[in-house]
């Protein structure tokens, strides 16, 4: 390892498995925490000093808070006692999806009013332990915490524990982080398009503008204008046509899925008065019938259950 890097350690929450029984819900949760650590350990234990069957023997089924902080002892010691290690930081923990997990049970939250039916289940003290069990060892070994997901609703709801969070959504350093650049557009055309330089010039300009068209514009960027970007998902879904020859067919391209709101909240959310509100301004007109201009500044970029319901 070189100076400066660190030991990745990375959750998936998109992988875990919705259940209506909220016991089976706890397990899926548990079992999904306790095998990212035991990744972690088969990708680290060379360096850890441990061999992995010995590091995968210490992993409590049923404790991932008691198997996280073991997991970050273990990085402390080992950057402490190897000379080899002397550059590396600590920990960067990658989280994925953090809110698809509990979007899977946006209508179970909402029983009478403001109360929601997981408050005191095992799996929300499971959800809510485990982010503050991660908020702990950001003072002895996580260094660097990223973590993405659709709405943001859940790290300030169940996830509130973890209360030390920036949100870098709108951050012009990481405006093209998002979708494809017209670079990377332009770098992956060259492997497709035909080698013949007369053809390539015709199909790259027609090609690259066909994308522009329907899935350039995302701006990533709240308080200066930066490069769109491209729907990465679309982008790909349209070359591989190119690719297979199914001309006809470019232009019907499903939308993502991974990059859409999970109905219950879009139902919770239409139905919030605060919302209606929103709606009914963004359909005024001025004196000239023109669509009144939005005032994006003024909108919460973060959410809680009962900002749905007021």
């Amino acid at each position: 390892m070189k100076p400066g890097q660190y030991f990745v350690l990375n959750f998936d929450f998109s992988i875990i498995t919705t259940d209506e029984n909220l016991t089976e819900a706890n397990e899926a949760l548990i079992r999904t925490l306790n095998s990212s650590i035991e990744t972690f350990y088969a990708t680290y234990a060379a360096y850890l000093g441990e061999n992995f069957a010995d590091l995968r023997q210490k992993i409590d089924s049923k404790d991932p808070n008691t198997n996280l902080e073991r997991c970050v002892n273990s990085v402390r010691r080992a950057i402490e006692n190897d000379e080899r290690l002397a550059g590396i930081e600590g920990i960067y923990m990658l989280v994925d999806e953090y809110d698809a997990f509990s979007n899977g049970y946006l209508e179970q939250f909402m029983t009478g009013g403001h109360k929601t039916a997981w408050e005191g289940t095992g799996v929300v003290q499971a959800f809510k332990s485990f982010w503050n069990t991660i908020k702990s060892c950001t003072a002895r070994g996580i260094r660097r915490i990223f973590v993405t997901g659709i709405s943001p609703l859940s790290v300030s709801f169940l996830g509130s524990a973890f209360n030390v969070t920036r949100n870098l959504s709108f951050d012009r350093d990481l405006a093209g982080l998002c979708g494809l650049t017209r670079s990377d557009l332009t770098d992956a055309l060259k492997g497709i398009c035909t080698v013949k330089e007369i053809d390539y010039d015709f199909q790259h300009k027609s090609y690259l503008e066909s994308m522009t068209m329907l899935f350039n514009g995302y701006h990533f960027c709240m308080d200066e204008s930066v490069e769109t970007v491209f729907n990465t998902e679309t982008c790909l879904f349209y070359l591989q046509r190119r690719l297979e020859g199914k001309e006809a067919q470019f232009r019907q391209i499903p939308d993502p899925p991974n990059s859409e709101v999970p109905e219950p909240f879009l139902r919770l959310f239409a139905a919030s008065a605060s919302a209606i509100r929103d709606f009914e301004e963004a359909l005024k007109h001025d004196r000239k019938g023109k669509y009144m201009a939005l005032k994006y500044d003024q909108f919460n970029p973060e959410l809680t259950l009962p900002d749905l319901v007021c």
